[in-house]
């Protein structure tokens, strides 16, 4: 009630968004909402219910370069992430679906990059550290923009990580509309 209808949540027609869980059939106490890459990738496959479907996954990361090293919540989306949520970047652009495969780029939460950047735009192609690797900033998302789970940065998930090909490990999230 207090999300959508007290404060509403910053991205268009958000009751048409939903989150798809798996759980354990045979024993209950197993269930989770964590889901398989591949599992995302049967349910999208065979939906006829839904406009679009994504997945996602919640790391945390440290922010190095600045003055102090940052921890930073993460999310590790698909290209269709965005467009899915109704979302456009701010500032610069969103991620591409060759940025899957090629990794490397970064989009950073509007308050993170007032925070950390002065809200200077010419971070827009500057390179930050996340953990030990290399990003380079595409793009700042609107005000208010925290999803999945408080999100302050958000890099593409790679078709190749374990998530996206191993049934077994249950390590994700899907959203749909």
């Amino acid at each position: 009630v207090n999300g959508v209808g007290l404060r509403p949540v910053p991205y268009p027609e958000a009751d048409r968004l939903v989150e798809i869980s798996q759980s354990h059939r045979k024993d209950p106490a197993l269930a989770t909402y964590m889901v398989s890459g591949p599992n995302f990738k049967d349910w999208k496959a065979q939906s006829r219910s839904f406009d679009g479907m994504s997945a996602y996954q919640w790391p945390r990361f440290v922010m190095t370069g600045g003055d102090e090293p940052l921890h930073v919540n993460g999310a590790r989306v698909l290209a269709d992430f965005l467009p899915l949520m109704g979302l456009k970047p701010a500032l610069g652009r969103g991620f591409v679906p060759e940025d899957e495969t090629s990794g490397g780029v970064v989009l950073i939460a509007h308050d993170l990059w007032q925070q950390r950047f002065g809200g200077d735009p010419s971070v827009l192609g500057k390179s930050v550290t996340l953990d030990t690797n290399a990003y380079t900033v595409v793009g700042i998302l609107p005000p208010g923009y925290r999803y999945p789970v408080r999100a302050q940065v958000w890099v593409p998930l790679s078709p190749d990580s374990p998530f996206m090909r191993e049934r077994s490990h249950r390590m994700g999230g899907v959203v749909a509309r």
